[in-house]
């Protein structure tokens, strides 16, 4: 295990208290910025980045910002967020706070070609991450606007898919939302 990395079994009471506390003022302040339209660039660095960080615990080395790549027509597409540990990997595509993802809150796991698939604003952003993800060769993407996150994964195989997305060609599987 690298230096930088904690395993699950050297998290004690007080890390858990802490890491509770943490998400208590997350909390706070994705309320305090839910009625202000906030850019992409301002819900990044003052909701998302203390999702992962201060919340998550992922650390500023294992982080790249911005990373870019040429894509098929020679264009550079950036990709808001890449994080990196040992053999993982996940890009995350940020949208501004105002951004809303139409999901049910009722529900965790949902097909994408129900409600996700009816909502420009989601799907345009998975479809987004998705391209990034299969140019970079990342199999775990996620959207995220400071309040809501969909996680999915780009590489299940069979027809079940159980927990993430399948998603290709809109052909729609499932996600998991938060």
């Amino acid at each position: 295990m690298q230096d930088n990395q904690t395993s699950y079994k050297d998290v004690d009471k007080n890390s858990i208290d802490e890491i509770l506390e943490k998400l208590r003022k997350i909390k706070d302040t994705i309320k305090l910025y839910s009625d202000t339209d906030l850019s992409e660039a301002d819900t990044r660095c003052k909701i998302i980045d203390d999702i992962f960080i201060d919340v998550l615990g992922w650390k500023e080395g294992n982080i790249k910002r911005e990373s870019s790549y040429r894509d098929k027509d020679d264009k550079t597409q950036y990709i808001d967020y890449v994080f990196e540990s040992n053999k993982n990997k996940f890009i995350v595509e940020a949208k501004k706070n105002g951004v809303y993802f139409n999901t049910v809150t009722s529900v965790k796991k949902l097909k994408l070609n129900g409600v996700l698939s009816r909502d420009n604003n989601t799907k345009k952003a998975l479809d987004q991450a998705y391209n990034y993800c299969i140019n970079k060769r990342i199999d775990v993407g996620c959207i995220c606007n400071g309040k809501q996150i969909i996680v999915f994964n780009t590489n299940n195989q069979g027809s079940n898919r159980a927990a993430y997305v399948k998603y290709r060609k809109y052909r729609w599987g499932q996600a998991l939302t938060y």
